[in-house]
């Protein structure tokens, strides 16, 4: 199961096989000389050349640097770290290689390849390099255009953070504001209250007005149809007065009553008339005044919504305070948080120092035992001095041993060295059976796939 997870993610990432001669322009753009001879007879100093220069092309990280890391963490690891001088290095290119190139789809990068390279294996792992290079060059300007909106995005975090410490000011710069105007603020609501109160009662006033003046203008016009049909009657009468005149011949006396009575009903109906239009221009002006009643209500309605929008921003603004308030309530509480931390702190400080306190009382106490070791060792070294001239001779022993234990180290460093030869031996010999099992493997995978290709077709 794993083999087959393994075989299907080396397919996934198969690169095209470049021909020789478009692989050498390649690397020659890259500013890596090559030539065709280099793929035909692969030498291992030449392509290791090679190698750390893609390395370096593809990294932007030099090959030395790597090197130098790895051999300082050696020396302080390693007893010996002279006997892996040639080898590290090395190893750790092939490390480095190695994760290259399974960036590049090929995960069976090996020591063998910078030792001992084969042209057809050097054909592979070159094309999947220039493929990664292509590759790695049109991604790069997705990058730079990524990185570009990054700092912009940065440059505009930094513009909105400079607006919100400028609104923060603005919106302090309001609230003293707003402070110093409480008080006028507080004088307008209440003249906009009375203004409302007067507001409703000429609305009320303005109503039973117009109640009168519409009784009035239908009383009128009941009284205007009245006179109307008077004076129909009037003229109706006037000519059947002059019909009847004509058939019949009156006195004269009844006549001058007649007469009489009629200029006393044109006497009355005229101060009828006079007392009505007096009436009637008493209402005019009451309609005037009512009108001009009206045009005050409608300028002081304007001026009370002008009033009331104020109200609402001043409101709007008072919410705004009202969070700012309880983001600095929250601040507060932090901050005594932090001033509760900060008396735990000084509490331990205090603990500390007593304990400080202490201990330079027991450093006090340990010099002075020190001072009196001194003396004792003073005592000691006199009489060690003595004894030093009996070690001198144990000394010469000593010398003799170690000479001989030095000849014996020589002796089994020689042994270790054959051991290491037969170990790099033992490698090699296991380095050629795996690329043997490899290569066979692969050959054993295009046959396999040349079959199953041979029999889609068929």
């Amino acid at each position: 199961m794993l083999i087959s997870e393994t075989e299907s993610r080396m397919n996934a990432y198969t690169s095209p096989l470049f021909p020789v001669d478009e692989l050498v322009s390649s690397l020659n753009d890259m500013n890596i000389r090559c030539e065709t001879n280099d793929f035909r007879h692969p030498d291992a100093s030449r392509w290791q050349e090679i190698f750390s220069n893609l390395y370096e092309c593809l990294t932007d990280v030099p090959v030395d640097q790597i090197i130098q890391q790895h051999q300082s963490g050696t020396e302080e690891l390693c007893d010996f770290p002279e006997l892996h001088a040639d080898s590290l290095p090395v190893l750790v290119f092939t490390m480095s290689m190695q994760r290259v190139m399974s960036a590049c789809g090929v995960h069976n990068f090996t020591v063998k390849d910078l030792i001992d390279p084969e042209p057809k294996r050097v054909q592979s792992l070159c094309s999947a390099l220039v493929n990664y290079n292509r590759f790695r060059k049109d991604r790069l300007d997705v990058y730079y255009e990524l990185k570009e909106g990054n700092e912009k995005f940065q440059d505009q975090y930094k513009q909105l953070i400079n607006i919100n410490d400028e609104l923060k000011r603005k919106v302090n710069k309001l609230k003293a504001q707003k402070a110093e105007q409480q008080p006028a603020i507080s004088r307008v609501q209440e003249d906009l209250d009375a203004l409302q109160k007067q507001m409703d009662e000429h609305h009320r006033q303005k109503a039973s007005m117009q109640r009168t003046l519409d009784e009035m203008r239908s009383h009128i016009a009941e009284k205007q149809a009245a006179v109307d049909q008077m004076k129909v009657a009037i003229s109706k009468a006037k000519g059947e007065i002059e019909k009847l005149s004509l058939k019949i011949v009156q006195s004269p006396q009844k006549v001058k009553k007649e007469q009489e009575d009629m200029k006393q009903r044109l006497v009355s109906m005229k101060m009828t008339l006079e007392n009505k239009q007096e009436r009637l221009s008493e209402l005019q002006k009451m309609k005037q005044n009512i009108m001009r009643s009206e045009i005050d209500a409608e300028k002081a309605l304007k001026l009370l919504m002008s009033i009331q929008c104020d109200v609402d921003k001043e409101n709007e603004i008072a919410n705004e305070i009202s969070q700012i308030l309880d983001k600095t309530q929250e601040q507060k509480n932090s901050i005594r948080k932090l001033q509760l931390h900060k008396e735990q702190l000084v509490m331990v400080m205090e603990s500390r120092q007593d304990r400080l306190a202490k201990m330079t009382l027991q450093h006090k106490a340990k010099m002075k035992e020190v001072d009196e070791r001194l003396t004792q060792l003073k005592l000691e070294r006199e009489s060690q001095s003595q004894d030093r001239q009996a070690e001198q001779t144990k000394k010469t022993e000593i010398l003799n041993q170690k000479r001989a234990l030095a000849e014996e180290l020589k002796r089994v460093g020689q042994e270790h060295d054959k051991k290491i030869q037969s170990i790099q031996q033992m490698y090699y010999e296991i380095l050629e059976n795996v690329d043997a099992y490899h290569k066979s493997l692969g050959l054993g995978w295009e046959d396999f796939r040349k079959q199953i290709q041979s029999e889609k077709y068929t």
